[in-house]
Formats: structure tokens, C-alpha cells, sequence
């Protein structure tokens, strides 16, 4: 199946999101040993900070596919993919405690935004449905593969704050890129003229 140049932007912009969005929200997994160890506090009190971001990250589904009925899927998706970005750079300023439980719920907001309205993107703009999910889906795992080893690696070489600067802006800088493709979001088979600016 050929893509066309909209269908491919759409791929393109979906596949960043679910690969930044699976790989952010294994960071904190790895992440909470160099924390534990650095900071000297227990490790399960580390894991007992993230609770609310995941919370925040699975709930938060429901409300954002309401919203993207009622708007621009796109720019759901371009919104939680950039804020995901600069949300994964502020964890690495914050103290350990209620600074860092604030910037997990916010790594855990913006993620929250792509499956609803990535999933719904897709639907609306590429025709072979099933081979761009499939596609998707292989970013996505891509992301769970990736975490723990990128975060690893990072931890160990700038530690747990460097970690999660240097994933963050190498995240930010293809999530830029690709939220500059224009797509047009009508509906396939629709008359509609949805063009991006």
C-alpha cells in the first residue's frame, strides 16, 4: 500500500508521538534506581512518586478523546508531544519529593493526550487503517524497548537529572520537525477542505 504525502505526514507525526510517549513513560522505572541511590532515600518511597503521573497518564484518556471530538486531533497530538518534550526537561530541575511528583503528573498529562487522539488521527486521514496502526504500533513498542536502555545508559553517564534532559531534548527536537508537517485532517472520503497552516 502506497501512502500518500498527507497520509505519510500523519505516520510520520504519529510514529515520533507513540514512540516519545511509551519510551517517556518507562524512564521513571530506571530512573528511580539512580534516583534512590544518588539522593539516598529508599527506593520504594522513589517508585511512590511516580504513582500519581501514571494515574493521571491512564485516566486521562476518557477527557482528551471527548476533546478531540469536538477538535483538531493534530493539534491534540502536536500539543502533548511537544509538552511531553519540556515536561521530561523539567523533571530534571526539580528537587526529589513534591517538586518531582508535580513534574511526573505533568510528564503524565501531556502523555495522556496521543492514544485518543493519535489513533483518532489515523482513522481519519489514512485509508490502509489497519497497516498505519500496525506501523504505529511498532513505535510504540519501540519506545518500551528503548526506555530502560537509553535511560540507563544517560543515568550512568550524567546522571538521573542529565537522563532526563538529554532524553527530553532529544525527544523535543524531531517532535518539532514533525509537528511542522501539514495535514489535513477531513475525514477519508469527506469533501471537506481541512487544511493545515
Amino acid at each position: 500500500m502506497r501512502f500518500d504525502s498527507n497520509e505519510k505526514n500523519t505516520l510520520w507525526l504519529t510514529a515520533v508521538a507513540h514512540f516519545g510517549v511509551h519510551m517517556a513513560m518507562l524512564v521513571y522505572p530506571t530512573a528511580a534506581v539512580a534516583i534512590a541511590a544518588t539522593e539516598g532515600i529508599g527506593l520504594d518511597v522513589v517508585l511512590g512518586w511516580s504513582f500519581l503521573g501514571y494515574a493521571v497518564y491512564g485516566f486521562g484518556g476518557l477527557p482528551v478523546g471527548i476533546l478531540t471530538d469536538h477538535m483538531s486531533a493534530r493539534w491534540v497530538v502536536r500539543t502533548g508531544l511537544v509538552g511531553l518534550a519540556l515536561a521530561m526537561m523539567a523533571v530534571a530541575a526539580v528537587e526529589p519529593g513534591t517538586g518531582l511528583v508535580v513534574a511526573l503528573v505533568g510528564v503524565g498529562a501531556f502523555a495522556s493526550l496521543y492514544h485518543p487522539a493519535g489513533l483518532g488521527l489515523i482513522s481519519k486521514t489514512v485509508r490502509a487503517r489497519g497497516t498505519a496502526l500496525g506501523i504505529n504500533g511498532i513505535f510504540g513498542n519501540l519506545g518500551i524497548a528503548a526506555a530502560p536502555l537509553l535511560t540507563g545508559l544517560a543515568a550512568s553517564a550524567w546522571g538521573w537529572r542529565g537522563a532526563y534532559l538529554a532524553l527530553g531534548l532529544g525527544l523535543l527536537l524531531p517532535a518539532l520537525a514533525v509537528s511542522a508537517l501539514p495535514i489535513r485532517e477531513a475525514p477519508v472520503g469527506s469533501e471537506a477542505d481541512d487544511d493545515d497552516g
